[in-house]
């Protein structure tokens, strides 16, 4: 039982705390994504492109915080499943990315779980402590 075990100083450590709550909202969206069709990471990927049609790759693996290779490899899936199409950029060495209709409804879907998550996380919160949060995490995210 989690209430025996002693965590000594990890239980005062800020990177140990977020990676904690950072698995278990992982957890919790991941059973509500995989109800759209989605993993967690597919849903940031498919709404960012979604706000920001004909980006680039390294564009929205910059704003998703990825790295180029794991975008490629989640792009070469979702294009797939035809919910995300590449399209030439201005210049011969870039890609856009552009949802298909498809990938508007999936990532829509997606939209709902993702609100149903964040009452479900924020449940246990005020509204000031929510946005105080939000604002503690993008300090620390940089």
């Amino acid at each position: 039982m989690a209430s025996e075990i002693d965590f000594g100083p990890l239980d005062g450590l800020v990177g140990y705390q977020l990676r904690r709550a950072f698995l278990r909202s992982n957890q919790l969206f991941g059973k509500l994504a995989a109800a759209a069709g989605l993993a967690p990471g597919q849903y940031g990927v498919l709404k960012l492109v979604d706000l920001n049609p004909g980006r680039s790759q390294s564009e929205i693996a910059a704003a998703a915080g990825l790295d180029r290779s794991s975008l490629t490899q989640m792009l070469d899936h979702l294009t797939r499943q035809g919910l995300v199409e590449r399209r030439p950029g201005p210049d011969r060495r870039t890609v856009s990315l552009h949802l298909t209709p498809e990938g508007a409804r999936v990532c829509q879907a997606g939209a709902a779980r993702a609100a149903e998550h964040e009452a479900l996380i924020r449940g246990s919160l005020s509204e000031m402590e929510a946005q105080t949060l939000i604002g503690l995490l993008k300090r620390l995210g940089g």
